[in-house]
């Protein structure tokens, strides 16, 4: 009788404390990992996002730069015409902010400290005029050309290097730079 009381005793009993706690860690980690894997995912998007902003940021001030040496070379003027700001042998050799949308051209003094692009909410579009709905962002651009070669008879340049560099801070406060070279020809 004895026999049959403990083993009813046994079949009815619950979890023990043991039993109880691993089952609770198996819930916080089947909980937790989807949480961090989606958190990793969202920064990653943030960080492409910034990285594609700044890619186009050095493509539009490239652009704007070989548009300008294209224009001068139909007029018959030296390629850097109207971009001694941005010439690394002139002026200290800090390079430019170009405003891209009104062919602003500035001096950076000392390593283009200040030159904090800003973002128009309405529009989408970065440059630097200020106004109503826009916004300093954190993307910075310079621009800096570097004359090679220039023609023995008229000292014009017929070859330079150009940089344009746009740097950030990220989502984790570390500067990040995005650096895009070429060349200008003067053909």
């Amino acid at each position: 009788m004895l026999k049959r009381k403990v083993k009813r005793i046994m079949k009815n009993r619950g979890f023990s404390l043991v039993e109880a706690l691993i089952a609770i860690a198996i819930l916080m980690i089947s909980v937790t990992a989807p949480l961090v894997l989606a958190n990793n995912s969202i920064t990653a998007a943030v960080l492409s996002q910034q990285q594609i902003i700044a890619f186009y940021l050095a493509q539009d001030g490239m652009e704007w730069v070989i548009n300008k040496k294209t224009g001068n070379r139909l007029v018959l003027g030296g390629i850097l015409n109207g971009l001694n700001n941005c010439r690394t042998d002139i002026g200290g050799g800090h390079g430019c902010y170009i405003n891209t949308l009104n062919g602003n051209i500035e001096s950076c003094n000392v390593g283009c400290p200040n030159g904090f692009l800003r973002f128009h909410q309405s529009s989408g579009v970065y440059d630097y005029t200020t106004g109503a709905g826009s916004e300093t962002s954190h993307f910075k651009r310079y621009i800096k050309i570097t004359p090679k070669k220039t023609d023995p008879i008229t000292s014009a340049v017929i070859d330079a290097s150009l940089e344009v560099t746009v740097e950030w801070q990220d989502i984790f406060n570390h500067l990040q730079v995005y650096k895009l070279k070429s060349n200008i020809l003067n053909w």
